[in-house]
């Protein structure tokens, strides 16, 4: 996918391309779509954080409808060191149910009052199926 944006004067332009990546929920039976880091309440791109940041992670959790085991959700975050700083079972209230199968969740986290690198990772477990994604954030 490709994306482009220019400034209201046109002197200004920019673009960035990405890949989409559409998982066979059927053949899978669960899926995890990217995390996207909010910021204030806005999405950004941004993953250098101030200590104890409150920070949004918004995401989809996609399961083969046939599927009859309840999807359970994990938060979790490390240090550089692999140490878990967090871990946190998403309750599934917080799921808004989608279309057939999908569910999503926004969720709102602190981050560390330590400065470092750390990893965020989102974890959905239905049965014995079990999906992660991670996304590395720096608090300074």
């Amino acid at each position: 996918m490709r994306a482009a944006v220019a400034s209201a004067d046109g002197k200004h332009t920019a673009n960035v391309i990405g890949y989409v990546d559409l998982p066979d929920v059927a053949r899978q039976e669960l899926a995890l779509s990217g995390i996207v880091v909010k910021n204030g309440g806005a999405a950004t791109v941004e993953r250098e954080f101030g200590v104890s940041a409150a920070v949004g992670l918004s995401f989809q959790v996609a399961r083969a409808t046939k599927t009859p085991a309840p999807v359970s959700v994990h938060y979790s975050l490390r240090d550089e060191l692999g140490q878990a700083v967090a871990n946190i079972d998403v309750p599934h209230e917080r799921a808004v149910p989608g279309a057939a199968g999908i569910e999503s969740y926004d969720i709102g986290v602190r981050l560390p009052a330590s400065p470092g690198r750390y990893v965020v990772t989102i974890e959905a477990t239905a049965g014995h199926h079990s999906v992660h994604r991670s996304v590395p954030i720096t608090v300074r």
